[in-house]
């Protein structure tokens, strides 16, 4: 079924158009009127951006820039020659290359936000607990409400922001979708309270459209070197012949590299068709477990597994496991939610995402997993 080019058309801030056109006739003048139509807590921020220049590189502000996906698009903005700034809360290790601007603060420090984002042109959003099993409160009040707290924080002193955008989940569409592929129309249907307070954080996000140039990303299952969590357990139990196919192994499981979801963040950043819009990055590959499976195998060079159990006695065995290893002071290396990811059929269109934004995915799963075994075996050195 055709669809349109252009969910939804948001223009910028009119104070954003007016400043772009303006600041090449006269910028002594525009600071002179700011200073007048401004309150007092606005100039200082007005004066900076009229005497940096029209040639002054983008300042971006990147909220969970130490995570996993935040360190590849921290890396990515500072390859492009842009400024960073990064919120950081105090006294969580952390280490940033040269040159990022750290503004410490919470999401649940309004003051600390409004720093964080005083005269920043781009915000990436990427801070969120993430998490299947933490309690519901703890969940809202960092991804429903911090996400809150930022965009008031934007409203009130991101004067020259040119694009909010929000790092949601395909949790907001459930582990079990009626109509495959699904798209950004497909009705959310979250089966978890992370994937409740993900879209909650949406809708108040989308709420802010006609203030703010917002866009919303939902990205796939993304892996890649880094990713370290279950990923690398999973090799490991493969490589030991001790991974079973779950179920019948013909579902599709919906990988994304690390790399492309970062493309396409920084398009959605830029592209004039995307305020006002979500959109969903994922692989233009099907592959079902069985076929992921043998690839990562080839890269192991092992065998892929024959034999299979269901879901559930996979699930009630990692259970027992799980609750030895807590017994014993010992993390668990995978989780129920881990097998849900890898027995549910699930897989999404990514044709908005093309023609909005010019989406192409670059990394194929041969590639990436080969990428993943390679880190397996030098960050693990194949032993876990």
């Amino acid at each position: 079924m055709a669809r349109k080019a252009k969910a939804r058309k948001a223009t910028k801030p009119r104070l954003g158009r007016d400043v772009g056109k303006r600041r090449k006739s006269d910028i002594d003048t525009l600071s002179r009127e700011m200073m007048r139509e401004e309150s007092a807590s606005a100039r200082s921020t007005k004066r900076r951006l009229a005497d940096a220049g029209p040639e002054r590189a983008p300042l971006n502000l990147v909220t969970g820039a130490s995570g996993r996906l935040g360190s590849f698009l921290l890396g990515a903005l500072l390859a492009k020659k842009e400024r960073v700034r990064v919120l950081q809360r105090r006294g969580a290790p952390a280490s940033y290359p040269k040159g990022v601007e750290i503004a410490y603060g919470e999401l649940a420090d309004r003051a600390a936000l409004e720093k964080a984002v005083d005269g920043v042109d781009r915000v990436f959003h990427l801070a969120a607990l993430v998490s299947h099993s933490a309690s519901p409160e703890a969940l809202l009040e960092v991804n429903y409400k911090g996400t809150r707290n930022l965009m008031d924080a934007c409203r009130a002193r991101a004067f020259s922001l040119s694009r909010f955008v929000y790092i949601s989940s395909i949790a907001v569409y459930g582990k079990s979708i009626e109509t495959l592929p699904a798209t950004e129309e497909t009705p959310l249907n979250p089966s978890d309270w992370y994937g409740k307070s993900k879209a909650m954080a949406e809708e108040v996000v989308m709420q802010y459209t006609e203030r703010i140039p917002v866009v919303v990303i939902r990205p796939a299952v993304i892996y890649g070197e880094g990713f370290d969590e279950a990923y690398l357990p999973m090799l490991s139990a493969l490589e030991k012949g001790k991974m079973p196919i779950i179920g019948k192994g013909n579902n599709v499981i919906p990988f994304v590299h690390v790399k492309d979801v970062v493309r396409g963040i920084l398009l959605a950043s830029t592209s004039e068709n995307a305020p006002g819009n979500a959109y969903i990055l994922a692989s233009d590959e099907r592959k079902t477990q069985r076929e992921i499976y043998a690839i990562a195998c080839k890269h192991l060079g092992v065998s892929p597994p024959n034999g299979s159990s269901p879901a559930w006695l996979v699930k009630l065995k990692l259970r027992l496991a799980n609750l030895s290893a807590a017994l014993s002071g010992k993390k668990p290396k995978l989780l129920e939610e881990h097998i849900d990811t890898i027995s549910a059929n699930r897989y999404y269109s990514i044709d908005k995402a093309r023609v909005d934004l010019g989406y192409r995915p670059q990394v194929r799963l041969e590639e990436g997993i080969g990428e993943m075994v390679e880190y397996y075996r030098s960050s693990k050195g194949g032993k876990l």
